[in-house]
């Protein structure tokens, strides 16, 4: 969370785009800063077991870590997604390429999960503001762009497909619901 005096929207875009998760702006209500506070602890924490219900979806290989079930008790850990050449374990919050860590931001890594969860489906811009960063987000939909393709850039370089998150022209992003096309 970036707090600034600085007020031009191109140093709010550039804070955005090297990776903050929200730019404040000096000077801020102390109402406003703790909402945003908030938001950010928010989408920090595990995914609630019901949106873990639909983690096995659409094809999607689920296993549980180190043999751990997937009890529906607070304390049980989030299975992993793993669809070769990528592992995603939110557990950990690491995703693999072909075994080999790739090193994401707290949000880059939020926002491959939650889209992987649900490979092939089109999202918008401000549905991936609003599911991961939190729905009272004030940043910009182009932060997204940004984002997304440090996340292809990271899994190109250690030997994924580039193309794991697709653009829908004038629509959106979707995971790549093939990835081994």
């Amino acid at each position: 969370l970036m707090l600034t005096a600085r007020v031009e929207e191109v140093d709010a875009v550039m804070g955005l785009t090297v990776g903050a998760d929200d730019y404040v702006r000096k000077p801020f209500g102390v109402k406003e800063l703790v909402a945003r506070v908030r938001s950010l602890l928010q989408r920090r924490q595990a995914w609630t077991s019901a949106e873990l219900e639909n983690t096995g979806s659409a094809g999607v290989a689920v296993a549980a870590p180190d043999g751990a079930s997937n009890d529906d008790d607070e304390l049980a850990t989030p299975a992993a997604i793993v669809r070769p050449p990528l592992t995603i374990d939110p557990g950990r919050r690491e995703v693999l390429v072909h075994e080999e860590l790739i090193e994401l931001t707290p949000t880059e890594f939020d926002l491959i999960y939650f889209m992987a969860r649900r490979p092939g489906r089109v999202f918008n811009r401000e549905e991936l503001l609003d599911h991961v960063w939190g729905y009272d987000h004030a940043g910009y939909a182009r932060t997204i762009d940004s984002h997304i393709a440090r996340v292809r850039r990271k899994v190109a370089e250690a030997g994924g497909p580039r193309d794991i998150i697709q653009t829908v022209f004038r629509v959106g992003y979707r995971y790549r619901d093939d990835p081994d096309a």
